[in-house]
Parts: structure tokens; C-alpha cells; sequence
């Protein structure tokens, strides 16, 4: 091994070492948040009972079939699977997915009557006068 070898080989544990450093650090943030079991960052997956949201290839599966979403559909799953302690309030979802809030709009409502036909009624719950979360 050549002095460019030992340097290049010194510098790749260094650079191990520090991601390693981060891992832990980002294990330690999702224990204290609590989302360390639905959230797999190396298959950037998040988990809800039989349902696995996939954010690098924008679908879902349930059990282990996949199913096609439009961008629309996949920000609402994103927006309840990632808060699945809560319920997300009406105007949350049209601020985060729409960038307006029309108390009248009753697109949410549609965009939800989709995504339950595609993935099974249970799981979106309506929360009367609040909102929306994952039954």
C-alpha cells in the first residue's frame, strides 16, 4: 500500500466513523420522538400495519402488493403516516399539499374517498370536526 492508498483509506474511516456518528445521533432523536418503529431510513419506508409508504418511489404496498398513487394521494399518506399519533387538522392538509385553506373546498374530502378505495376504508379515519388521521 503506497502513501495515496493509506491516505485515501485514512480518509474513508473518517468519513465512516462521522456517519456512524450521525446514525446514532438520528437513533437517538427518533427513540425521543418515537418514531424509530414506523420509519426504515435505509429503505426510506414508513410503516403503518400492513401498508409500507415508500418515499423514494412514491407507492404504497399493501401486503406486499403494490399500489399506484397520484403526486396528490402520496403527499396525504406522507402527511398521515408521518404524523400517526395525531390527528391533522383540515386546514394542515390544504396549507401543506394545496398552499391554500377554502373552508368550503371539499377536495380533501374527494383525495381521501380515492385514497380509501385504493388502500381499504379503515385505515383513514374521519375525526368529526377536526380532521383526519390513520385508524
Amino acid at each position: 500500500m503506497d502513501q495515496h492508498d493509506y491516505e485515501v483509506k485514512s480518509r474513508m474511516d473518517i468519513l465512516t466513523s462521522r456517519v456512524s456518528e450521525l446514525e446514532k445521533k438520528v437513533n437517538i432523536i427518533d427513540k425521543f420522538l418515537g418514531m424509530n418503529e414506523y420509519i426504515n431510513y435505509k429503505a426510506n419506508t414508513i410503516t403503518y400495519k400492513n401498508l409500507e409508504l415508500n418515499l423514494n418511489r412514491f407507492n404504497i404496498k399493501k401486503d406486499n402488493e403494490v399500489i399506484k398513487l397520484t403526486n396528490i394521494e402520496f403527499a396525504i399518506l406522507k402527511l398521515l403516516f408521518q404524523n400517526q399519533q395525531r390527528t391533522i387538522p383540515r386546514k394542515e392538509f390544504m396549507d401543506n399539499i394545496w398552499n391554500y385553506n377554502d373552508d368550503e373546498s371539499r377536495v380533501l374530502d374527494v383525495m381521501i374517498a380515492r385514497i380509501r378505495r385504493k388502500i381499504g376504508s379503515e385505515i383513514i379515519k374521519t375525526c368529526i370536526g377536526l380532521g383526519y388521521c390513520l385508524d
